[in-house]
């Protein structure tokens, strides 16, 4: 099976890397020059619990991959879905399959302008990396991944991507409902992305403030409020449970969030995917959303901090 690993960014380097070391034809796409360039001169350096190791991986810019592939796994900045998916029509096939597993929502209606349902297969992940440097992936811990074709159809296909993951050494799981799945990473990172990208801190830290549970909560409930009218059933508790267990050191804890790395190196964030994306679901279904709007508004002021000189 011919892969192609759609955004080499840490997500798209970690599983990449780990599906190559089995034995899978693989290759990464990414539009960051000096990233690609750096794994095409020494290798991706992955550094995790067992130490670091050099994997010669094929990496390319868009333009320069060549031929239908099998499977198109997408991992870049939902940011950038819609112009990677532009730059890589030469490698669909009408027997490619594309699989998602990026974060927020819109990704799925994107990708459905450029591939049948049918060839549409989604998932959500709770693994997590960092990419240190051009060719650099930090890959710690542990998770989980659950994928499903867009349908809810073509079991066979899904079971055959879920052997790659757990072959590779990423545990994977046909889903139950992916979309609920999808949700709950969304309320999960609209809470913890634009908090940790505030503070400036990691998740570990933040939580160590004692009335953090009073700040939480009515951006939660105002999640599952737009959740219900779309037809999706939220659980509080399992939410909350599961931003607990990120609090903890032991688990991401000393992660430091997607969002604040994005602007830590000046680039755009996934902000209109997550609390962007709720609030635009609140404002069409007649739904106050004051606490998700104070955090969109003020990541989307970072964002324009960044484009603004330096007055030091």
């Amino acid at each position: 099976m011919n892969i192609v690993i759609v955004g080499a960014g840490a997500m798209g380097s970690r599983v990449g890397s780990a599906l190559y070391k089995h034995d899978y034809h693989v290759q990464l796409i990414d539009d960051w020059e000096e990233h690609v360039e750096a794994i095409q001169q020494n290798g991706l350096m992955v550094i995790n619990e067992k130490g670091k190791e050099q994997v010669y991986i094929p990496a390319h810019l868009p333009k320069d991959c060549a031929g239908e592939v099998d499977l198109l796994i997408i991992l870049t900045k939902s940011t950038k879905t819609d112009s990677m998916m532009k730059s890589c029509l030469h490698l669909l096939g009408k027997q490619t399959q594309v699989l998602t597993l990026q974060n927020g929502l819109g990704n799925i209606e994107i990708l459905t302008k450029y591939v049948s349902k049918e060839q549409l297969f989604v998932g959500v992940t709770t693994y997590s990396a960092k990419l240190s440097g051009p060719g650099m992936v930090e890959a710690f811990g542990s998770g989980k991944t659950e994928i499903m074709n867009v349908t809810g159809q073509h079991i066979e296909d899904t079971e055959r991507m879920i052997q790659i993951f757990n072959h590779s050494g990423i545990h994977a799981t046909i889903s139950e409902n992916v979309i609920k799945s999808i949700w709950n990473k969304v309320a999960f990172n609209s809470v913890m992305n634009p908090l940790c990208t505030l503070t400036k801190s990691s998740a570990g830290v933040i939580g160590t403030y004692s009335h953090f549970y009073e700040i939480i909560d009515p951006i939660i409930d105002e999640i599952i409020k737009v959740a219900e009218v779309e037809g999706i059933e939220l659980n509080k508790k399992y939410i909350t449970e599961t931003i607990i267990a990120a609090l903890n050191p032991s688990m991401s804890g000393s992660h430091l969030s997607s969002m604040y790395q994005d602007i830590q190196r000046g680039e755009p964030t996934e902000i209109e995917f997550l609390n962007g994306a709720l609030l635009k679901k609140g404002e069409h279904n007649q739904i106050s959303m004051p606490y998700n709007q104070i955090l969109y508004h003020l990541i989307k002021m970072l964002e324009k901090g960044n484009e603004q000189p330096s007055l030091i």
